[in-house]
């Protein structure tokens, strides 16, 4: 956000290649892919009615770490594209995140580990691209050896409903 012309500092968390913003955070910035994400840039990255933004992060060091799965697929620097959103970034830094749809495997990932049905998981909304939906749905078969029974027959009946 610009204050009189100047760009506003986040205190983003620190990121790599294998440590990176995903889930809402990451849905949330606009797609190198072109995919359609979700659509509140602002409360994500400078929060809302007083709330300090909460941001997502995956990898390695965090307890959402899916890179054992999909190794870096999806990630990629996204500086340029915060910096064109207003968020003040150093030349020299880097800000990694996952694209929509690593974003939404994470997601899904979370979910599944919890026992819980991913209702929250909006396909259509935020993967309005059909080849990225394809990569999506190919990306499922790897999870096959990381889930237990339970988290299958969630993930099966959620694949399902798609």
């Amino acid at each position: 956000r610009q204050i009189m012309g100047v760009e506003s500092r986040v205190m983003l968390p620190k990121t790599t290649a294998t440590r990176y913003l995903t889930g809402m955070t990451a849905l949330n910035i606009p797609a190198p892919e072109g995919t359609t994400g979700d659509w509140h840039f602002e409360e994500s990255f400078w929060g809302r009615k007083g709330r300090a933004p909460k941001f997502f992060v995956a990898g390695e060091g965090t307890e959402l770490n899916t890179n054992s799965i999909w190794g870096v697929l999806g990630i990629y620097d996204c500086s340029s594209i915060l910096h064109a959103k207003g968020i003040a970034i150093a030349a020299e830094e880097k800000v990694y995140a996952a694209n929509h749809c690593r974003a939404i495997l994470d997601l899904l990932y979370r979910a599944l580990k919890n026992l819980e049905y991913p209702h929250h998981i909006a396909i259509d909304d935020w993967l309005d691209i059909a080849v990225e939906k394809r990569r999506l749905y190919d990306s499922l078969p790897m999870l096959n050896g990381f889930l237990k029974e339970d988290e299958k027959i969630i993930l099966n009946s959620w694949i399902e409903a798609q």
